[in-house]
């Protein structure tokens, strides 16, 4: 008996806003890697640091560490913020710019003294 595909009900092809949110995670991929990377080496060079009798020697690896933490987890935030909005966007349906009822202004009425 051949199997199906579990039915998911999203549609099979993408919509255009999430087509777009795709390919800038994608264009951001290599930056937030090479951030990655630097994290790693910056984490080896305070454990190699830290086999050193002066501890002072660590201090500029853990500012290195540190930084590229900082810088990563910004990275990461901001692309999990973009990828919340767009995605609520996309699924809230656009406000009129006018609306057909007319707005009235709502003013005191005039005390005759």
């Amino acid at each position: 008996m051949p199997k199906t595909a579990p039915k998911t009900g999203m549609p099979q092809e993408s919509s255009a806003i999430e087509q777009a949110i795709s390919r800038a995670l994608r264009d951001n991929l290599e930056r937030i890697q090479r951030t990655s990377e630097e994290l790693h080496h910056a984490v080896g060079d305070v454990v190699a640091a830290c086999s050193s009798n002066k501890p002072a020697n660590a201090l500029p690896s853990l500012l290195r560490a540190q930084t590229s933490a900082a810088s990563l987890a910004a990275s990461l935030e901001v692309l999990s913020r973009f990828v919340t909005v767009s995605m609520q966007s996309a699924t809230i349906p656009a406000a009129p710019a006018f609306s057909s009822a007319p707005i009235f202004a709502s003013a005191p009425a005039p005390r005759n003294l």
